[in-house]
């Protein structure tokens, strides 16, 4: 855990600078939930996105948490149509995120994210996870 704080502070200062930069109020809610999802994909993953794959990402995945708990009425415009939708969309994008990820092999010195401490814990145990199972993990 001690390695993710240097990139959590990272995340957190861009974050409240930002903030301090803007004219008018800010919406703490709004905020608060950009932040959660910025160190998900900078901490956690590692992800190297551009600002408006991150600001699409994060839109999409609040549909998803949106509609996560809506009537199981799978009819067009329901909840639970937007929510399987989201979801289709973030699966794609997770896929092409997964294979560079894969693609990108890590030395032992390397900041090791959560992402490559799953992936290392199944090799160790002789798992091979599919990018399916990745994706939804």
């Amino acid at each position: 855990l001690e390695s993710y704080l240097p990139r959590l502070q990272d995340v957190i200062k861009s974050e409240i600078a930002k903030w301090c930069s803007r004219p008018d109020a800010i919406d703490v809610y709004s905020a608060a939930k950009s932040l959660t999802f910025r160190i998900a994909v900078g901490v956690l993953l590692d992800l190297r996105l551009r600002e408006e794959r991150i600001v699409y990402l994060a839109k999409i995945f609040e549909q998803l948490m949106n509609n996560l708990f809506s009537l199981p009425i799978d009819a067009p415009l329901s909840g639970l149509r937007k929510g399987i939708k989201a979801r289709e969309i973030l699966y794609a994008n997770m896929e092409k995120i997964i294979e560079e990820k894969m693609a990108r092999q890590q030395v032992e010195d390397e900041y090791q994210d959560a992402f490559d401490y799953m992936l290392s814990s199944a090799k160790e145990s002789g798992q091979q996870l599919s990018i399916q199972e990745l994706k939804e993990t």
